[in-house]
């Protein structure tokens, strides 16, 4: 019979997985607008229509390879990225920019996306990697949120790049001064938009006992999927949580291993339930389902 894997797939191709959500009703709304690249025209448009974009490899980790550009008032083009420091320059025209993306791709197949207007502090960039996880009975836990902050002038938010990483609870209430219901509700929303994410990938590729959800809250506080990762190193778990988070990101995997060896998965498509990791208590909470829930 071979032996089993907790994961259906080793790695997502990003615009594999946009198409196929994009079909999906329940995420209407929530995908930044994404084109495969395939002519020098794919940039040009998607430059104009949103002024700032993102070029990023359709397979790949630690946002290697991940460039932002933004087209300046005077038509010239800054664009970014990090290799092993942040890399900022200004191409004077088209052909210049041009043969700066066509050498540092070369052959790789890349997408070109819409950059979404993501909520700041201090002018650095915020955005988040949920910790998503099946445990000994199958159902879904949060296991963590961390808030990453980019380092100044980062078009990334790699804590290779020197990202600052935040428990999600501590950085609503200690830098936006969110209140306890204002947190509550909001953590609500997150629950629901993480659940209706990672069941509809189920939809599509197969039960996942463990899941990296990268999202983004734009300056309207609207939720948006930026990737999902079949493969997370948790990096930002270990910098802002502590151990029994820690704990619990490596005892689930094992638990529904054993869950899924005793041929009980396919249960957990059919109902379960979501806990989120909220200062460090496992509060349960019912998620609507996947085929009927909106983002917004």
């Amino acid at each position: 019979m071979g032996i089993k894997s907790i994961n259906p797939v080793n790695d997502f191709n990003k615009w594999e997985l946009y198409c196929q959500l994009k079909s999906v009703p329940a995420m209407e709304g929530c995908l930044p607008h994404t084109v495969l690249y395939a002519r020098e025209s794919d940039i040009k448009e998607m430059l104009a229509q949103y002024n700032t974009i993102y070029l990023k490899p359709a397979v790949g980790r630690y946002s290697r390879k991940v460039v932002r550009v933004r087209l300046l008032p005077d038509q010239r083009i800054e664009y970014s990225y990090f290799d092993d420091r942040t890399r900022l320059e200004i191409a004077e025209n088209w052909k210049q920019f041009a043969a700066f993306y066509q050498s540092f791709f070369k052959d790789r197949t890349f997408i070109v996306q819409e950059a979404i207007d993501v909520i700041r502090h201090n002018g650095q960039n915020i955005d988040f990697r949920a910790e998503l996880q099946r445990n000994g009975q199958g159902n879904l836990e949060i296991v963590a949120i961390s808030a990453r902050m980019a380092a100044p002038d980062s078009p990334v938010t790699t804590t290779r790049a020197g990202t600052e990483v935040y428990k999600f609870t501590d950085f609503f209430k200690n830098m936006r001064n969110c209140s306890d219901r204002e947190l509550n509700k909001l953590s609500r929303r997150v629950s629901d938009f993480l659940s209706k994410v990672y069941l509809n990938v189920e939809i599509i590729f197969g039960l996942f006992g463990d899941m990296g959800i990268d999202f983004a809250l734009d300056q309207k506080l609207d939720l948006w999927l930026i990737e999902c990762n079949a493969k997370s190193a948790k990096v930002a778990l270990f910098m802002s949580y502590e151990q029994p988070a820690i704990h619990r990101s490596f005892l689930n995997p094992l638990e529904y291993a054993k869950f899924i060896d005793c041929g009980s998965a396919n249960r957990a498509m059919q109902e379960s339930t979501i806990s989120f990791n909220c200062n460090a208590s496992y509060t349960k909470v019912r998620f609507l389902p996947a085929a009927t829930a909106k983002c917004r």
